[in-house]
């Protein structure tokens, strides 16, 4: 495993190497507008199976998924003309120091069924730079799942990292210490009933 440090000089540089390592299957610790997460494409099985394992997590439960755009969502889930407009309301419009916001929605059946829950997929456009850039090079959405063993508290400083996990990931990238709350969780598959689980 490598750590990679994250400044401003290399964030162009660090998102072009992460992405390509990504898309060559491959597994890395991130840092995200909430906390560090455990991502991998998620248009590569083994690479999911991967995360699971990492994590010591049962396989039958699914990952929160990490988009750049309203029209990647529209391309891997079923999204209406009013669950649009919820999502550009909770992921666009959403005021600043809010918690950020992870929708579950009817899925197209485009990804592995390790990643669905009863045919949905949690999905979330984040507010952050540096991964937005990865997951648009990817070219597909990212998983990014808390950086922990399943049912652990979730680590805020991947310098860490060897001395937690037993199968470490390839790439950790320290952007310092995150404390932020994960995602709410809410479900918009009933588009006149919205849910929150989180």
């Amino acid at each position: 495993m490598r750590i990679k440090k994250l400044t401003s000089e290399n964030e162009k540089s660090l998102a072009r190497m992460t992405a390509e390592l990504l898309r060559r299957g491959g597994t890395a610790a991130l840092p995200t507008d909430t906390v560090y997460g455990l991502s991998a494409a998620a248009d590569k099985p083994r690479a999911v199976r991967r995360i699971a394992r990492i994590k010591e997590r049962d396989g039958k439960k699914s990952f929160i998924l990490l988009i750049s755009s309203l029209a990647m969502a529209r391309k891997y889930c079923f999204v209406n003309k009013k669950q649009a407009e919820i999502l550009k309301k909770i992921w666009f419009d959403r005021k600043p120091g809010a918690r950020p916001v992870s929708a579950i929605l009817k899925s197209r059946g485009f990804l592995s069924k390790e990643l669905e829950a009863a045919g949905s997929l949690a999905l979330r456009l984040p507010r952050h730079d540096f991964f937005l850039s990865i997951i648009r090079k990817t070219g597909a959405p990212v998983i990014s799942t808390s950086l922990n063993i399943s049912g652990r508290k979730t680590m805020a400083d991947v310098k860490k990292i060897a001395k937690y996990f037993r199968e470490l990931p390839d790439l950790a990238v320290d952007a310092g210490p995150l404390a932020a709350a994960p995602s709410r969780i809410a479900d918009l598959r009933d588009s006149k009933k919205i849910i929150f689980l989180r």
